[in-house]
């Protein structure tokens, strides 16, 4: 209902309390604002779930605090709706749970996306808006994994915008994948990368490809081990912890998972090596300059040198790059299909290789070798040889 001010003429409604024409107030506030001892006076309000209190001289100036805070809620509210602003208020609060490894992982596929819906109404993007944007990534030639993660962030954003209020529906639901996606699968290194490895230990940086070769241990893990770890009378490595790095700086935690805490054989070619250094307890096998932990850039610039050294990668001088033909992680993958060319059980290997699952150990790391797939069809000739 509309009420009439006699100083002013206008219609106002009737339940407010002031002309916003003229500044009389209509009628007094039934509910009178609580005086304090300062001289203060106050009113609570409950605004979207949360108490906040208004303080003024006068019951006027309460009421106009009242008035801009709302509509500054009406202002934040309707920013927050572009899709920039929730995936910047959605990273802000989950970015702060992840660990750097994984943060790395995650800020390009959020920047991708921002780029692509940044200026849109988040409540307006459709299933049909999300297809268009993964083949979109697929033109582009991203391998499934990479288009996953993509996938799997706007999923958390737009489940963050429903909880929050901005949107209904999560469109990224109906969104699939396509079937020939280009999948990455890191190859095991050949026998003459082996060769080199197992000829070069004794390089500066030598022995960390040596171990991870004869150990399957991740970068992470091997640069974590200390001379406690060492069980040189029943030949084991305990793996309790792994390095990562916040910028350059080394940071010690526990592995991932529980399965990545583990005993690992230590083989004689690897132990009588680790043997013969001598090292106290709490000495890292690879270590800075202060006996401390390598920062990111020390032992990236190591590896680098070490490849160099032994012909495992290439230098172009204009843009002063290495170009490496060997990745640490390779060496795991070398290891992998040892164990399952040793016919080593499932359980033992999902337990040496730190997973949780032997079925991944065996879909992801093991490659099937030229030899071992030529003996198995001159088996399967002689079967069916002997059949018909």
């Amino acid at each position: 209902m509309l009420c009439k001010m006699k100083r002013c003429g206008k219609e106002i409604p009737d339940d407010a309390i002031f002309c916003p024409y003229c500044g009389k107030a209509q009628k007094k506030d039934p509910k009178k604002p609580a005086s304090r001892a300062d001289g203060l006076m106050e009113r609570k309000l409950t605004i979207d779930g949360v108490r906040i209190s208004f303080y003024g001289k006068t019951e006027r100036e309460i009421q106009n605090k009242i008035l801009e805070y709302r509509a500054q809620k009406e202002r934040q509210k309707a920013k927050a709706q572009l899709f920039e602003s929730v995936a910047d208020e959605w990273s802000e609060k989950h970015f702060a749970t992840l660990s750097p490894t994984s943060l790395r992982g995650y800020k390009r596929p959020l920047e991708r996306a921002i780029e692509h819906f940044g200026a849109e109404d988040i409540s307006q993007i459709t299933p049909r808006d999300c297809q268009a944007f993964v083949g979109k990534l697929c033109r582009q030639g991203y391998a499934r994994k990479t288009i996953s993660t993509h996938v799997q962030i706007l999923k958390m954003v737009f489940d963050f915008a429903i909880i929050y209020g901005y949107m209904d529906v999560n469109p990224m639901a109906a969104v699939k994948l396509p079937k020939d996606l280009p999948q990455r699968v890191r190859q095991p290194a050949d026998e003459a990368t082996l060769k080199i490895i197992n000829s070069s230990w004794q390089e500066p940086f030598g022995l960390l490809p040596f171990l991870c070769r004869y150990t399957g241990l991740r970068r992470g893990e091997a640069l974590a081990l200390q001379g406690k770890h060492f069980d040189f009378e029943n030949k084991l490595i305990f793996v309790e912890q792994t390095v990562y790095w916040e910028g350059n700086k080394p940071r010690l935690k526990a592995p991932k998972t529980k399965a990545g805490v583990r005993p690992v054989p230590l083989v004689d070619v690897l132990g009588e090596k680790i043997r013969a250094l001598d090292l106290a307890p709490e000495q890292f096998l690879f270590s800075g300059p202060g006996g401390g932990l390598l920062t990111f850039s020390q032992q990236q610039d190591q590896w680098e040198k070490y490849l160099l050294s032994v012909g495992l990668a290439t230098y172009d001088p204009i843009r002063r790059l290495c170009h490496p033909n060997l990745e640490l992680h390779q060496l795991r993958h070398n290891y992998a299909s040892d164990l399952y060319d040793l016919r080593i059980g499932e359980k033992e290997m999902e337990e040496i290789m730190g997973h949780t699952d032997a079925q991944f150990s065996r879909s992801q790391y093991v490659a099937v070798r030229g030899q071992a797939l030529q003996q198995a069809a001159e088996q399967i000739n002689r079967l069916f040889a002997a059949q018909a």
